[in-house]
């Protein structure tokens, strides 16, 4: 998270350097994250950058707030200095407008929505900030793939096109080095799960694409089941190979 950062801009790059050092002699290669919203330092807030919280405890940085878009791009660019030109670092995911993970989302339930349509959140301005931050971590790595992790945003209707116009500016900049993916594809296929499947297959051709894959489990492995019967792992293998994917 981004709270590897000190107050005195110092860096605690040790649990990046301990990755690349294991995976130099494992012969394994590493796709590299750092994430802001709930992680963001605390300096950054005394120094006055705005922010929200979502719930009694979750508080995140205002996105689109001058403060945060400075600080947040000179880490970035620190991050590609010590990484960029790293054999064993072929991939970098994109992050910015975050809270709880890597994933585009701002909000999960229609109070979160409420909250950033009050702080000024409105498409031109999401899809702006994205944007940057594109932009940001493809010049801060010249040398790496650079990879977005698709979800709705604030809860839009799916033909609101916000995250379409986003991905479509990442094509046309980057083509030889933008990825997207979806980390929703399961059994499951609602409505968004299968408009975020067939937004990632329309760029098959073009783009490198990717899916993370959602399948029932358990008590003994978290408590969760995110499908929505009981036939379980080997449905959902068989549902991506329907759909032209590759496992690995």
């Amino acid at each position: 998270t981004w709270q590897i950062e000190a107050p005195n801009n110092t860096i605690n790059w040790s649990l990046f350097d301990s990755a690349v050092a294991t995976a130099r002699a494992e012969g394994l290669h590493l796709r590299l994250n750092v994430t802001p919203g709930r992680w963001t330092p605390n300096w950054l807030y005394n120094l006055g950058c705005d922010s929200t919280y979502l719930d009694a405890t979750t508080k995140v940085p205002i996105p689109w707030d001058p403060l945060f878009g400075t600080h947040w791009s000179d880490f970035v660019r620190k991050f590609g200095q010590r990484y960029d030109t790293e054999p064993v670092v072929t991939m970098v995911n994109i992050g910015g407008p975050n809270t709880r993970s890597i994933e585009m989302a701002l909000a999960k339930t229609n109070g979160e929505r409420d909250t950033w349509l009050a702080r000024g959140y409105d498409s031109q301005t999401i899809v702006q900030t994205w944007k940057d931050c594109i932009d940001t971590f493809a010049a801060a790595f010249p040398h790496k793939f650079i990879a977005l992790n698709l979800s709705r945003i604030l809860l839009e209707s799916l033909n609101a096109g916000i995250v379409e116009q986003i991905v479509s500016y990442g094509a046309a900049a980057y083509p030889d080095r933008f990825v997207i993916q979806y980390n929703g594809f399961g059994e499951d296929q609602n409505s968004a799960v299968a408009h975020f499947t067939d937004l990632v297959s329309d760029y098959d051709d073009t783009l490198i694409v990717g899916f993370e894959q959602i399948v029932p489990y358990t008590a003994p492995f978290g408590g969760f089941d995110f499908a929505t019967t009981d036939s379980g792992f080997d449905s959902v293998v068989l549902l991506g190979f329907a759909k032209g994917m590759d496992f690995f």
